[in-house]
């Protein structure tokens, strides 16, 4: 691999690169996504590209070939996996042999599925992009557009590689009816085709900087749709065989959007009852395929991590979801850092029928749940307050707050982040599951029973505190950038140490109920 030189001017990353080779047949399966990108010669030009980090929650995603094996998709789907791109071809040389297999397992694991097709320069476009749509079939509903693998120069210079490529997009969005991705990196795009001509095309961006944001998104795009950011040692369940770079590897790929934005690029006539929410299809017309954030009932309930109203927020691969423990058999835990940024982090979104005080609490599990420092921000009722709780504590339900008041609506929820103080050399596991909100004064006719209560239990439990939560009263806090490139704020970890060093323990609210349900 070549030397990567980077240097800041302003605020314009630049690297210097090579040329990418063509990667020609190996003889056995072909070429795969990053072939070409992994395989640097000495550069050919200098190359100004930018950093774009997400907008917020991300999507995981993987892409596989005849190299992965014979995948079980059932497991694939049941360890977080929402999308999976799947090898057509090496243009018109090799025929993936595992493709037909892998299009159905996806589909059959209710994995949303796209194809690509490792695109080659020096062979007719229109005989590869009908190939590729030949072995596809028609795509179903909640199926994605095709993607164009572009990484390769095959000895052709560019002004015949773009005319080759408008000949591949003419026929293939023809035949999807919608946009098909490119999947490229940077300094390879910028060197090798250098237009911006294609950027109605969606950018599936390969960059493999080991940070939380990719640094060498080509100038072409404003920002990036997929992101395809390590090719490490396989880590997800039921895919047996390796990549093509013989590394043990899996691709692993970031979608720059929530589960529904993903939807809503699927193709595909919408039906209604298929489980999917499609373009066309909203909550209103299709309740069962569009599922929301449903607000709480004015009792209270339990809101699940595994649900509509959970997200969570950075690196995936760094959210761990689990079944062998928590609240409904599943819980996702992550390590703890002492940095200022969060990394991870879960938020529950909450809406409420009706508003009043609730006692606020979090399923910990002591078979992951490690955190000793856990801070859980709580949006309510027009203000934010942080409890710090002891999440080895109580091997259940413990208790973030005894007394919450939120209102009817929504723009309300918590939000518990991995920067807790504890560092990430100790491996300690702070976990996101379910969430209990149970109500305290009593659900009263409209008009009556306001005010109820203020006031009482002040001073309670002075001293009787152990494992409870310590609060923060935090008024102007900034709400943390979810997923994508999470930037926390600092001031998040300075209020935490400041609650865990200078502030008196209490309880409260002073009011509580037992736990039920």
């Amino acid at each position: 691999m070549s030397r990567v030189i980077r240097s800041v001017v302003g605020s314009v990353v630049t690297v210097v690169v090579g040329l990418a080779p063509a990667c020609a047949p190996d003889g056995d399966g072909g070429a795969v996504m990053g072939d070409g990108l992994r395989a640097q010669l000495p550069p050919s030009t200098t190359q100004a590209v930018h950093s774009v980090c997400g907008s917020g929650p991300t999507v995981f995603g993987i892409d596989v070939s005849k190299y992965q094996g014979d995948i079980d998709w059932d497991a694939v789907g049941g360890d977080g996996v929402k999308f999976a791109f799947i090898r057509t071809s090496d243009g018109l040389g090799y025929r993936d042999e595992k493709f037909e297999r892998n299009w159905a397992g996806a589909k059959a694991a209710g994995i949303t599925r796209g194809v690509y097709q490792f695109f080659r320069s020096d062979e007719d476009p229109v005989d590869q992009a009908n190939f590729m749509l030949d072995m596809m079939g028609p795509l179903e509903p909640g199926d994605l557009p095709p993607t164009m693998d572009m990484e390769s120069t095959d000895g052709v210079d560019n002004a015949t590689r773009i005319e080759r490529m408008r000949q591949w997009f003419d026929v293939v969005d023809a035949a999807v009816g919608a946009p098909s991705f490119i999947y490229t990196g940077g300094y390879f795009w910028d060197d090798n085709v250098g237009t911006s001509e294609f950027n109605n095309h969606p950018l599936w961006h390969a960059g493999y900087t080991g940070g939380t944001c990719p640094t060498t998104v080509s100038n072409a795009w404003s920002t990036w749709t997929f992101w395809q950011y390590s090719s490490t040692p396989n880590d997800v369940a039921g895919i047996p065989g390796n990549n093509s770079n013989g590394q043990g590897g899996l691709d692993h790929n970031r979608f720059n959007g929530t589960l529904e934005q993903l939807a809503l690029l699927t193709v595909g006539d919408p039906v209604c009852g298929d489980g999917r929410c499609t373009a066309g299809e909203d909550h209103a017309g299709c309740p069962g395929d569009c599922p929301i954030c449903e607000p709480l009932p004015p009792s209270g309930g339990v809101v699940s991590e595994d649900g509509q109203c959970f997200t969570g927020g950075g690196p995936p691969q760094f959210l761990r979801h689990v079944t062998d423990a928590g609240e409904g058999g599943g819980l996702v835990w992550t390590h703890t850092t002492d940095q200022a940024a969060e990394d991870n982090s879960g938020q529950w979104d909450l809406a409420f029928v009706e508003g009043g005080r609730f006692r606020l609490e979090a399923y910990t599990d002591a078979a992951y749940a490690e955190s000793r420092q856990a801070g859980y921000r709580v949006r309510h009722a027009g203000e934010e307050d942080v409890f710090v709780i002891d999440q080895t504590a109580v091997d259940g339900w413990s208790v973030i707050a005894d007394d919450v008041v939120f209102a009817a609506g929504g723009d309300q929820g918590v939000h518990c982040a991995d920067n807790t103080g504890e560092p990430l050399s100790g491996s300690v596991r702070l976990v996101f599951d379910a969430l209990r909100l149970t109500r305290l004064d009593p659900v009263a006719p409209p008009g009556e029973g306001e005010g109820e209560g203020e006031g009482e239990g002040e001073g309670e439990g002075e001293g009787e505190d152990e494992g409870r939560a310590r609060r923060i009263v935090v008024q102007t806090l900034p709400r943390a950038v979810q997923g994508g490139c999470a930037q926390g704020s600092p001031a998040t970890a300075g209020l935490l140490a400041m609650g865990l060093l200078a502030l008196r323990r209490r309880r409260v609210g002073g009011r509580g109920v037992s736990s039920t349900g």
